[in-house]
């Protein structure tokens, strides 16, 4: 019940889906990704952290992060991205429908949901490229 109340009250007001939708999304976005999946990534954490919209995990002495939103059935009607947001500038195809939109953050569609999944580990580069490519692969098998 207090799982349903916080998925009402972070999910159903700002988003208008209904409370099962909202706690499914919930649940989804903090297990698709195992703690030892984002441990070998960041380093030690405190667990996932949902939040409005996603699911994050941070290592508090390196700052390092994970962050991973899952979209609402129907953002990528017919599993087709929709067009980039200008303010994040041009993006750059990845493999596999995957689209890199800034340092250490990729779109993605699984389905009909849009997704987005941002590693940061370094803050100058694209090192951190293969991690999402990994990493999306992984959420894509398990939503």
């Amino acid at each position: 019940m207090a799982r349903r109340l916080f998925a009402l009250e972070q999910y159903d007001r700002v988003a208008g889906e209904d409370a099962d939708d909202a706690v499914d999304r919930l649940t989804t976005g903090t297990t698709l990704l195992t703690a030892a999946e984002v441990t070998e990534v960041i380093g030690e954490h405190g667990g996932p952290r949902p939040g409005t919209g996603n699911c994050g995990w941070e290592n508090p002495e390196t700052y390092h992060s994970i962050t991973l939103s899952i979209g609402r059935a129907g953002t990528a009607v017919d599993g087709n991205l929709p067009t980039p947001d200008p303010i994040l500038g041009t993006p750059e195809p990845g493999p596999d429908g995957i689209r890199f939109v800034r340092t250490g953050a990729a779109e993605f569609a699984v389905g009909d949901r849009y997704c987005e999944l941002t590693v940061v580990t370094s803050v100058t580069d694209d090192r951190d490229r293969p991690t999402l490519v990994r990493l999306v692969g992984l959420v894509r098998t398990r939503l």
